[in-house]
């Protein structure tokens, strides 16, 4: 399920497209900026790997980064599998990627990015439609 939404997120129109308004949004606006989604982990997650792409972060370490979702977030984890828990009883476990992160996740988007576009590069230009100069002012943004 969690890798068909990042899978989703490199060939999805809609999604896409709102990755894109996202990305021109931040590349466009002055000063810090904060970014977050529901759980905090999906397109959180999605949007902190294309930015961290975009600086020129290797893959390692942007899936090591990913993965500290799960150390950071340990309270909230431990807080919503309690809640699934009283919700679902022993099958709460069905439901633990909806709160946590693997690295299957993430890496299931960007081997999408590689099949689909053949770089996340390509991806960024030819399948959410940023220009170079959008490009560049995200890159020059994040590496002030």
């Amino acid at each position: 399920m969690m890798q068909d939404m990042n899978r989703a997120f490199v060939t999805g129109s809609v999604e896409r497209s709102k990755f894109n308004k996202l990305l021109t949004a931040m590349a466009n606006t002055d000063g810090g900026q904060v970014f977050h989604c529901t759980a905090g982990k999906d397109r959180t997650g999605w949007t902190s790997a294309l930015l961290l792409s975009i600086a020129g972060v290797s893959s390692q370490t942007i899936m090591d980064d990913y993965l500290l979702t799960n150390e950071y977030a340990k309270d909230s984890i431990a807080k919503n599998t309690e809640g699934l828990k009283r919700a679902f009883g022993d099958a709460y476990v069905n439901f633990i990627p909806l709160v946590t992160v693997e690295s299957s996740f993430l890496q299931a988007g960007l081997d999408q990015v590689t099949a689909t576009y053949g770089s996340m590069d390509k991806y960024l230009t030819d399948g959410l439609g940023l220009d170079q100069a959008t490009i560049g002012k995200l890159k020059a943004k994040l590496l002030r």
